[in-house]
Order: structure tokens, then C-alpha cells, then sequence
């Protein structure tokens, strides 16, 4: 035991205290030091995963609709741009063509009739609330240049991201609302997302390899003098809103099958012997076969000869090559065999067709006009050209 004189323990004691006190200065430095830079880390790791810019790059539908102008002829004037915005940071820039316009009646501009916009612009990001863009754009018009401005905010976020706000125009003082919608990629027509049906078609393949040889010989003889017609059908009309209209009314799941639709199947057969209603489960490419082979009989052994040929054209024919083909040998009503022979008895400009004369067209199908068209088919007719319209401009990406 060592016995310290009093003023010597007074002396450990002050020089002990002032160790102490000096640790924990140090560790409360070391502890702010530490704490300062977890959540500096924190913050970039929160900022770089839920705070960061709404990503921009890619094509849009840019809307306007004009409220407010000057100019008469303008007033609620409705116009449409395809545009290609690119991102670098908070910065923007892109081009822009406008490709439809609706005021006292309908435009839509294809190829060089279409005016180009160069655009510059610039993302506000917002912590606390939306994001906000700024695009300024100046355009090549018909007859003169002029530029507008926008301001938009993020509605919706993802594949589908959607902005809306307002602009402003020197064409006629013109201010009005704006909305701004993504267009996906690729532009496939349906928006399948089930399990997956070529499996299907490819099981049918393998069990009937070597059924229905005959006829297969025979349908692929016609198959190649008629793709040469589509194609140079194709060439020649922009007719690819047509080709839509047909597959969202005929073959939603058209590019998920391999020829042959399960679902649609399951579902007739439902319809057929539950509900006793009679209900197409035919692919674009069974109704093709069909229209080569000249076969309307309805039997099953029909039917099975329909589903395997089908399996079979798939292989042979591109996707986008089979609407077109049908397009081509579509009976439509009276005095209308094939699309074209349709398109000029209605009237319709197939190198230009718009929307509502896309589905007057395809409407046809289910429905063949016939030589006295009678009230309650033009009841039905009228129905289905509205419901597919309002398909087609529900996806606006489709129309440019």
C-alpha cells in the first residue's frame, strides 16, 4: 500500500481528471467525426437510390392543347410532337417533329411533311414533392419559325412515366396545357405479361411432325407468291396503324404465341360448352391458313388441321410479315376481297389512313359489309369501330 501525502494525492487527482477530460474530448470528437460522416454516406446512398433525377432520355408524345391565343384559327388547336429528349445531368436536349395536328379538321404528317423542333431544356430536382422540367424549343413551321416554352411535373414514374404542365408560344400568343406521355420499347401492340404460351406451339409441333403433309405442301406453295405480295403491299402504304387496329381486335396476345393460343382456346371451349355461345379462339395466323386452304367447314377435324398448320406458318413467317398477308385476303363485305379493294370502295387513303378509318376497316372483319347493309349490322359495325379507335389511341405510341 502507498500512502500519498495530502497534497500529493490532490496533485493525482487534478492530473487524472484532465486525462479524463481529455479522452472524452477526444471521443466526442472521434463520435461527431464518425456520426458526421455515416450520414453523409446515409444521404448519398438515400439520394442516389429515391432522390435522384427522373430518368428522361428516350422518345416521347409531347401533347399541347391551346386555351389561350391571339390568333382565331388557333384556338383549342391540338397538337402532337414525337420527340427524342437526351439527358446530361439536370441538363436536356433533343428534337422534336410534329406529326398531328386537330383544329377544324384532322392532320397527320408523315415523312417530309413533318416540321422539326430543336429543344434545350433543364430538370428541377425537387426533394420534398415532383421534379419539374423546362423545355424551350425553337421550330421550323410552314411558313415561318417561332419557339414555345414548358413547364411540366412527373406524375407517374417507371415505363409509363407521364408529365403535365403548361406552355407558351409566340405563334399567336398561345398558352395551354401540355402533357407529356413515354413511349415503351419496343412498341409491341399487346401488353402480354403471363406465362409464357410458345411452349404450346412448340409441343403441338412435335407431336404431329408428320401429319397434315399433304396439305402443308399445298399452303406453302401459296404462302410464297403471297408474301411477295404483302411485301410490296407494305412498301407501298403506311399502313401500319391498319396492321395494329387488326391485331388488338383480332389477336391481343399476337406476339406472345407461336401460332396457337391456349388462352384463347381454354376460353372458347368454356364459352362453347358452359355458356353455349359460340366464340372465336382463333390466332391471325389459324385465320390465315383458313383464308389459303378455302376450308370454312366447322369440325373439329377442321379445327385440328387449322391449329397444326398454324404452328407450322409461324415458323416460316415473320410476326410482322403475318397481318399484313392477311390484310391482303381479308374478305370485308360485298365487293371486298383484300384491304385494298375495302380501302377504295370506303374511300380511305391507305398511305395515310387515320385512326377512325383504321378501325372502320377491321371492323369489317367480324362484321362483312353486306350488299344491303341492314340496322342492326350497322348497329354492331359501329360499336366495334368505336371500341377499337379508342384501343389504338389508348396507346398513342402506336400512331407514329
Amino acid at each position: 500500500m502507498i500512502l500519498l501525502p495530502a497534497g500529493g494525492s490532490l496533485l493525482f487527482i487534478a492530473k487524472f481528471s484532465e486525462y479524463v477530460d481529455t479522452k472524452g474530448a477526444i471521443a466526442n470528437a472521434l463520435g461527431t467525426v464518425t456520426g458526421g460522416l455515416f450520414l453523409t454516406v446515409f444521404y448519398f446512398v438515400l439520394a442516389q437510390k429515391f432522390l435522384r433525377l427522373p430518368s428522361l432520355s428516350g422518345p416521347w408524345v409531347l401533347e399541347t392543347a391551346i386555351s389561350q391565343t391571339e390568333y382565331n384559327p388557333f384556338k383549342k388547336m391540338v397538337l402532337r410532337y414525337k420527340i427524342l429528349l437526351l439527358q446530361d445531368g439536370t441538363g436536356l436536349h433533343g428534337t422534336a417533329e410534329k406529326v398531328y395536328e386537330k383544329s377544324d379538321k384532322e392532320r397527320v404528317f408523315t415523312g417530309i411533311n413533318r416540321t422539326n423542333a430543336t429543344i434545350e431544356g433543364t430538370v428541377r430536382k425537387a426533394y420534398l414533392g415532383r421534379s419539374t422540367i423546362f423545355l424551350h424549343a425553337v421550330e421550323e413551321g410552314e411558313r415561318r419559325s417561332f419557339s414555345w416554352i414548358l413547364e411540366a411535373r412527373c406524375r407517374h414514374f417507371g415505363p409509363r412515366m407521364r408529365l403535365t404542365g403548361q406552355f407558351s408560344s409566340t405563334a399567336g400568343n398561345a398558352y395551354g396545357t401540355v402533357a407529356l406521355t413515354r413511349i415503351p420499347i419496343p412498341n409491341q401492340v399487346n401488353e402480354y405479361r403471363g406465362m409464357p404460351l410458345r411452349w404450346f406451339s412448340r409441343l403441338i409441333e412435335i407431336v404431329t411432325a408428320h401429319a397434315y403433309r399433304e396439305e402443308w405442301n399445298q399452303l406453302r406453295a401459296r404462302i410464297a407468291s403471297l408474301t411477295a405480295i404483302a411485301d410490296k403491299f407494305w412498301k407501298t402504304h403506311n399502313s401500319h396503324i391498319v396492321a395494329a387496329a387488326l391485331v388488338l381486335a383480332e389477336d391481343r396476345r399476337f406476339y406472345s404465341h407461336g401460332g396457337t393460343d391456349p388462352i384463347a382456346m381454354g376460353r372458347a371451349l368454356f364459352k362453347t360448352v358452359v355458356e353455349n355461345k359460340i366464340q372465336g379462339g382463333s390466332t391471325l395466323e389459324q385465320q390465315l391458313v383458313r383464308l389459303l386452304l378455302s376450308d370454312y367447314r366447322k369440325s373439329l377435324g377442321r379445327k385440328l388441321k387449322e391449329i397444326v398448320l398454324a404452328v407450322r406458318l409461324h415458323r416460316v413467317l415473320q410476326k410482322d410479315q403475318i397481318p399484313v398477308a392477311y390484310l391482303v385476303l381479308a374478305y370485308f363485305g360485298w365487293q371486298m376481297n383484300g384491304v385494298r379493294q375495302a380501302a377504295h370502295r370506303l374511300s380511305i387513303n391507305l398511305k395515310a389512313p387515320m385512326v377512325d378509318e383504321a378501325a372502320i376497316l377491321i371492323a369489317r372483319i367480324r362484321y362483312p359489309e353486306p350488299r344491303h347493309p341492314g340496322f342492326r349490322w350497322s348497329m354492331l359495325t359501329a360499336k366495334r369501330q368505336e371500341w377499337i379507335a379508342r384501343e389504338i389511341r389508348a396507346r398513342t405510341y402506336l400512331l407514329y
